[in-house]
């Protein structure tokens, strides 16, 4: 009988351990199937992204790009035409505004202060 307490310390002594082994072991199988299932998502993306890389198709230089014959240089008369008008529409519009803007100042009612009597 003593042999048998003996033998039920013993093992009530290593029971937080033999716990943990098995904490311990099944944390690693989970781990071991989460490493699985990464590396078949692995595998697919990467036959994915092959798949890919080879269906592109490559493109061809029908003609090689010349320089032009002449010099490109800036239409200078162009150019002054199109802000000549553009400042001239501007400076319309700017007329119109401050017309609108001191017309509005003259025809505003003016409050009345009532008088002290």
């Amino acid at each position: 009988m003593q042999a048998n307490n003996w033998h039920w310390r013993d093992w009530e002594s290593e029971y937080p351990t033999r716990w943990k082994s098995v904490e311990v072991d099944r944390h690693l199988s989970t781990l071991r199937e989460e490493v699985n299932a990464l590396k078949s998502t692995r595998s697919s993306l990467h036959d994915k992204i092959q798949s890919a890389s080879t269906s592109i198709p490559v493109a061809i230089v029908a003609t090689p790009a010349l320089p032009p014959p002449t010099p490109m240089k800036p239409r200078k008369m162009l150019n002054m035409a199109v802000a000549g008008v553009l400042s001239g529409f501007l400076s319309v519009l700017i007329v119109f505004f401050v017309d609108y803007w001191k017309s509005q100042e003259v025809n505003a009612p003016t409050k009345s202060v009532p008088e002290n009597r």
